[in-house]
């Protein structure tokens, strides 16, 4: 049951941190600062940034790469 309210809390504090970013035009680092009880949900945002930043990254491996023409590739 404690870990069910943890988890509630984290959320709760989450969507705090959303709104304080997106009403006050707050950092990330400007909430861990003004609201220091907030830093478990500020991690959790930051982490979750920066998994949508490296999978919007593209490869290189994907369907612009070049591949060689038949000369290219007999030489």
């Amino acid at each position: 049951m404690a870990k069910k309210n943890k988890l509630e809390q984290l959320e709760q504090d989450i969507a705090v941190v959303k709104d304080l970013m997106a009403g006050e035009q707050l950092s990330l680092e400007q909430i861990e600062d003004k609201h220091p009880q907030l830093s478990a949900a500020v991690n959790f945002v930051r982490e979750e940034a920066t998994a949508v930043e490296k999978a919007a990254k593209p490869t290189g491996s994907g369907c612009s790469a070049r591949r060689p023409t038949r000369a290219e590739a007999f030489v």
